[in-house]
């Protein structure tokens, strides 16, 4: 709740300088995997078992966001965001499936075409699922936690909206006395107007 309480003051802190929205799209990996999914597939006319495991650190990203440039310089900048983080297997053995909220605060720091960001990001109701052969409907909702951000962005082209960035989140979900990783690695495409 507190990280909740930050973001909001910094959103609607008074606009040193100016910014811009921002929308970025992106892959996550990582963490404690909790189910393996398998199926079979047929490549040449020969069946082949495949599997692929559900983990914490989460499959697909989105996240919609405002940064704020501080000073004259554009050489700094906060920005914070709305995310979500999802991953949904369907196999020959059940399906599983997670799902989070984020909310995001990254102080940045500009170098030409390169940035470097620091942050938070709290995770609100991260909620994981799954209904796989031999063992009952599982379904654990972990209480709302808070982690660190490390992100690297490069502005693809000069002058244009299109940035590329790679991220990495360290964070732990808990639930009763159990603690899960779920960190995760990333790499994400952002398209702002800066």
């Amino acid at each position: 709740m507190r990280a909740l309480v930050i973001i909001c003051l910094i959103s609607f802190f008074p606009r040193i300088s100016y910014g811009d929205f921002y929308f970025e799209t992106g892959l996550e990996d990582g963490g404690k995997s909790l189910s393996r999914i398998k199926w079979d597939k047929e490549i040449w006319d020969i069946h082949t078992p495949d599997s692929q495991n559900l983990n914490l650190g989460g499959d697909v990203r989105i996240a919609i966001g405002y940064q704020l440039k501080l000073g004259e310089s554009d050489e700094h900048s906060v920005s914070v965001a709305l995310g979500y983080i999802w991953d949904e297997l369907d196999g020959d053995n059940g399906e599983a499936e997670f799902d989070v909220t984020t909310l995001e605060a990254i102080y940045s720091r500009h170098f030409d075409r390169h940035r470097l960001g620091v942050g938070v990001s709290y995770h609100v109701d991260p909620s994981y699922e799954d209904d796989l052969d031999g063992s009952p409907p599982n379904k654990i909702d972990f209480d709302d936690a808070t982690g660190l951000v490390l992100q690297y962005t490069y502005e693809v082209f000069s002058g244009t909206p299109f940035h590329f960035g790679l991220r990495f989140t360290e964070m732990d979900y808990e639930v009763g006395s159990k603690s899960f990783d779920a960190s995760g690695f990333g790499i994400f495409l952002a398209f702002s107007k800066d």
